[in-house]
Protein backbone atom coordinates (compact mmCIF):
# COMPACT_ATOMS: atom_id res chain seq x y z
CA UNK A 1 0.00 0.00 0.00
CA UNK A 2 1.35 3.40 -0.87
CA UNK A 3 1.81 6.20 1.60
CA UNK A 4 -0.92 8.20 -0.11
CA UNK A 5 -3.43 5.35 0.30
CA UNK A 6 -2.59 5.06 3.99
CA UNK A 7 -3.14 8.80 4.37
CA UNK A 8 -6.59 8.54 2.76
CA UNK A 9 -7.55 5.55 4.91
CA UNK A 10 -6.52 7.35 8.10
CA UNK A 11 -8.41 10.46 7.01
CA UNK A 12 -11.57 8.43 6.40
CA UNK A 13 -11.27 6.71 9.77
CA UNK A 14 -10.80 10.05 11.50
CA UNK A 15 -13.78 11.46 9.58
CA UNK A 16 -15.91 8.56 10.80
CA UNK A 17 -14.89 9.21 14.40
CA UNK A 18 -15.71 12.91 14.08
CA UNK A 19 -19.06 12.09 12.53
CA UNK A 20 -19.94 9.74 15.41
CA UNK A 21 -18.85 12.39 17.91
CA UNK A 22 -21.09 15.00 16.29
CA UNK A 23 -24.05 12.62 16.57
CA UNK A 24 -23.18 11.81 20.20
CA UNK A 25 -22.53 8.14 19.40
CA UNK A 26 -18.79 7.98 20.12
CA UNK A 27 -18.20 6.02 23.35
CA UNK A 28 -15.23 7.36 25.27
CA UNK A 29 -13.44 5.91 28.27
CA UNK A 30 -15.10 7.39 31.34
CA UNK A 31 -13.34 8.60 34.48
CA UNK A 32 -13.26 6.31 37.50
CA UNK A 33 -16.63 6.32 39.20
CA UNK A 34 -18.74 6.35 36.04
CA UNK A 35 -19.82 3.55 33.69
CA UNK A 36 -22.14 3.10 30.74
CA UNK A 37 -25.41 1.33 31.52
CA UNK A 38 -26.88 -1.19 29.04
CA UNK A 39 -28.77 1.64 27.31
CA UNK A 40 -25.51 3.53 26.75
CA UNK A 41 -26.17 6.26 29.31
CA UNK A 42 -23.46 7.47 31.71
CA UNK A 43 -24.26 6.49 35.32
CA UNK A 44 -22.40 6.24 38.63
CA UNK A 45 -20.46 3.01 39.05
CA UNK A 46 -22.63 0.53 40.98
CA UNK A 47 -19.54 -0.92 42.72
CA UNK A 48 -19.63 0.30 46.34
CA UNK A 49 -15.83 0.11 46.59
CA UNK A 50 -15.39 2.46 43.67
CA UNK A 51 -17.98 4.87 45.07
CA UNK A 52 -16.24 4.84 48.46
CA UNK A 53 -12.84 5.48 46.88
CA UNK A 54 -14.15 8.45 44.88
CA UNK A 55 -15.86 9.88 47.98
CA UNK A 56 -12.60 9.45 49.94
CA UNK A 57 -10.65 11.24 47.20
CA UNK A 58 -12.99 14.25 47.22
CA UNK A 59 -13.14 14.34 51.04
CA UNK A 60 -9.34 14.45 51.10
CA UNK A 61 -9.39 17.29 48.58
CA UNK A 62 -11.87 19.25 50.71
CA UNK A 63 -9.61 18.77 53.76
CA UNK A 64 -6.35 19.71 52.01
CA UNK A 65 -7.66 22.22 49.44
CA UNK A 66 -4.90 21.08 47.09
CA UNK A 67 -4.86 18.54 44.29
CA UNK A 68 -1.17 17.84 44.86
CA UNK A 69 -1.66 17.26 48.59
CA UNK A 70 -4.61 15.01 47.81
CA UNK A 71 -2.58 12.60 45.69
CA UNK A 72 0.56 12.78 47.84
CA UNK A 73 -1.19 12.44 51.21
CA UNK A 74 -0.14 9.14 52.81
CA UNK A 75 -3.13 7.04 53.61
CA UNK A 76 -3.73 3.53 54.87
CA UNK A 77 -6.41 3.24 52.20
CA UNK A 78 -4.29 4.55 49.33
CA UNK A 79 -4.78 1.31 47.40
CA UNK A 80 -8.54 1.80 47.55
CA UNK A 81 -8.24 5.28 46.02
CA UNK A 82 -7.53 3.96 42.56
CA UNK A 83 -9.56 0.81 41.99
CA UNK A 84 -8.86 -1.09 38.79
CA UNK A 85 -11.30 -0.50 35.96
CA UNK A 86 -13.45 -3.51 35.26
CA UNK A 87 -14.40 -4.44 31.75
CA UNK A 88 -12.50 -4.42 28.51
CA UNK A 89 -9.95 -1.75 27.78
CA UNK A 90 -10.91 0.69 25.03
CA UNK A 91 -9.53 -0.30 21.68
CA UNK A 92 -8.15 1.94 19.00
CA UNK A 93 -10.89 3.10 16.64
CA UNK A 94 -13.74 2.71 19.15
Amino acid sequence: MSEAELHFIKARLRGGQLSKARRGELPLPLPVGFVYDPAGKVVFDPDAGVQQAVRHLFATFVRTSSARATVQRPSATRASCSPPRSGPAPTKGN
